[in-house]
C-alpha cells in the first residue's frame, strides 16, 4: 500500500488534481489489473487551526503481493513526477 498526500486550497482557484494524479501514478508504476487505487479527501486537521482551508487528498495504492506503505506528505498544490519516481523506487521489493 502506498499513500500519497497532497494538499490544495478550497479557494476555488485550484482544480482537484485527483484524476490526473491517479493517471500519472498508474502510468508511472505500471499497475496491472490486480492493483487498486483509492482516493480520499478530508479536512487537513494536522495544523490544529479550526479555520484551516486546506484539504488532504490521499491516494492509496494497493500493489498486491508485497505491499509497502509510503507516505509523501507535503503542503503543496501538486505532486511532481519526481515524487512519483520516489514512490516507484520505494515500492520495489
Amino acid at each position: 500500500m502506498a499513500s500519497f498526500v497532497c494538499r490544495r486550497s478550497r479557494d476555488g482557484a485550484v482544480l482537484d488534481p485527483s484524476k490526473a494524479l491517479t493517471d500519472l501514478v498508474r502510468a508511472a508504476l505500471h499497475l496491472d489489473q490486480g492493483c487498486q487505487i483509492a482516493i480520499m479527501q478530508m479536512q487537513c486537521g494536522s495544523c490544529g487551526d479550526p479555520d484551516c482551508s486546506e484539504i488532504e487528498s490521499i491516494i492509496q495504492i494497493d500493489a498486491g503481493a508485497a505491499p509497502r506503505r509510503l507516505r509523501i506528505a507535503k503542503a503543496m498544490r501538486r505532486i511532481t513526477r519526481a515524487d512519483v519516481l520516489m514512490a516507484q523506487a520505494a515500492s520495489r521489493p
